[in-house]
């Protein structure tokens, strides 16, 4: 089974997974840094949401400095996505959804 199959699968069955969901560019739609909040990706907030009926743990990780921290979960709550909050670290997981993320088997080093 491929890195990819073995991903799908942990979309297709959350349940006891923790999943990270990357802030600016995959659950905002563009970046923030002090200025004005983007708008919410409604798409991937339903899919996320979903993850989370499903059993995943949720975990929100974001680069932002962490002085944003209060306008960050605000923005989170204000949109209905009041998932524990990690900023300026990856922190361990089953699965990553990002916007610039590289998978290994992307790489085609075969």
């Amino acid at each position: 089974m491929t890195n990819k199959q073995r991903l799908q699968n942990i979309l297709k069955n959350p349940k006891g997974k923790v999943i990270c969901v990357d802030l600016d560019g995959t659950l905002a739609l563009g970046t923030y840094w002090g200025k004005k909040h983007p708008k919410v990706n409604e798409a991937m907030a339903k899919f996320v949401r979903n993850l989370d009926d499903g059993g995943a743990t949720i975990i929100i990780y974001t680069a932002r400095p962490v002085y944003q921290f209060s306008q960050t979960y605000k923005w989170l709550g204000q949109n209905n996505l009041l998932y524990p909050l990690a900023m300026r670290i990856k922190p361990p997981a089953s699965l990553y959804l990002d916007d610039k993320a590289l998978n290994v088997d992307d790489l085609n080093l075969k």
